[in-house]
């Protein structure tokens, strides 16, 4: 049992190590310049802390699960809360990911314009 559990944390750890990767590459080719992102949805943050690692971009993260936040990586600032009521005045971070969260917000509140991206 001990086995199957590192082996599911190891797969978890390269998924992440992975995407963060693949991201880190977007984010550079699309914002070279980025000093502060805004993760929507950061959960505990795992991601976005390989993505500041790779970039040395600084993350505030917002996440509507509280135990989430006070489990959240000590290299980002979490957050409770939500993206239909972000505690920061327009065009106070240099870019926003939205990672793994479309699949959650129903159908009849998503908004057409992050559907229209999710793709990337």
């Amino acid at each position: 049992m001990y086995y199957n559990q590192l082996n599911r944390e190891q797969e978890n750890s390269r998924r992440i190590y992975i995407l963060a990767k693949d991201l880190s590459l977007r984010i550079k080719s699309i914002c070279p310049n980025a000093q502060l992102g805004l993760d929507i949805g950061c959960q505990e943050g795992q991601i976005t802390e390989k993505i500041s690692d790779n970039l040395g971009i600084s993350f505030v993260g917002i996440e509507p699960d509280l135990n989430a936040v006070l489990h959240a990586s000590t290299k980002i600032k979490a957050i409770q809360g939500t993206a239909n009521n972000l505690p920061f005045p327009n065009s106070s971070v240099d870019l926003v990911t939205v990672i793994s969260v479309i699949e959650h917000i129903p159908q009849a509140i998503s908004c057409p314009v992050l559907m229209r991206y999710s793709e990337y």
